[in-house]
């Protein structure tokens, strides 16, 4: 009876240390993965940033790009286009 006792215990802390064992393993590994999504979450963020301040930058250029003044120069310059009322003298002494 003594024996079976012994048994006993000796099977409840082998099983108590498989358990113990078992849960360190899982803790570990979901550890190891809770890490890797931090590290995935990081560069996304970063990436989103990035994404961010191009469509900023892209904004700034559509608005001066749009601004009257901007299509006026256009228009002028690499169109030669002037406006309805608008003469345009030549000087003839220039060559």
């Amino acid at each position: 009876m003594k024996k079976r006792n012994v048994n006993k215990n000796v099977l409840k802390k082998i099983l108590v240390l498989v358990l113990i064992s078992v849960a360190a393993v899982v803790f570990i590994n979901q550890f190891s993965r809770i890490n890797y999504y931090n590290g995935q979450i990081k560069e996304l963020e970063g990436k989103i940033a990035e994404q961010e301040q191009i469509g900023k930058e892209l904004s700034d250029k559509q608005d001066v790009y749009s601004s009257k003044e901007h299509v006026e120069k256009i228009a002028r310059d690499e169109l030669g286009m002037l406006r309805a009322n608008e003469k345009v003298y030549i000087d003839s002494n220039q060559q």
